[in-house]
């Protein structure tokens, strides 16, 4: 049952990161492990995810319901969860917070420019047969997951 926590500072704002990670769709495009995803049933809190992941051996296709929010108490921060609904997962949970991270000198009201970023991933493979072939392929997905969201960013929001 691998369990991934990771805590992180990234040099963008937390609507970026959010807006990035909610951004499903294009996954493919900068996530090498997943080969489609899909969107469905969008509300003003969630919506429902189809990927298929895996890797030039085997691929493997799944389901998830994701649910979104600011938090109202707190600006500027915004959490999502995900759990599975269906395919090879026991059982699958993650979620990610985006928090601004200011220094002591800063405004609490100016907008962030730096992201604390927290990350939790819980999953285990159900079936057996794929436990082994997967397994090994899923835990290097996880230990390289930031480092690839933080690389869109960096495409997507810096500009020189």
């Amino acid at each position: 049952m691998p369990i991934h926590k990771e805590k992180r500072i990234v040099p963008y704002r937390p609507d970026q990161m959010y807006q990035l990670v909610l951004g499903v769709n294009h996954y493919p495009d900068f996530l090498p492990w997943v080969h489609s995803a899909h969107v469905y049933d969008q509300t003003e809190a969630l919506f429902y995810a189809d990927l298929t992941i895996g890797s030039s051996l085997i691929n493997q296709g799944y389901s998830s319901k994701v649910t979104f929010e600011s938090d109202a108490n707190h600006p500027h921060t915004y959490r999502i969860d995900v759990r599975h609904t269906k395919g090879p997962f026991h059982h699958l949970h993650n979620y990610w917070v985006f928090r601004p991270y200011t220094t002591s000198n800063a405004s609490s009201d100016q907008c962030p420019t730096q992201t604390d970023i927290e990350f939790f991933l819980d999953f285990e493979i159900s079936n057996p047969f794929l436990k082994p072939l997967l397994q090994p392929f899923l835990n290097q997905a996880v230990n390289l997951m930031v480092d690839a969201f933080e690389k869109r960013a960096h495409a997507l929001f810096t500009y020189t």
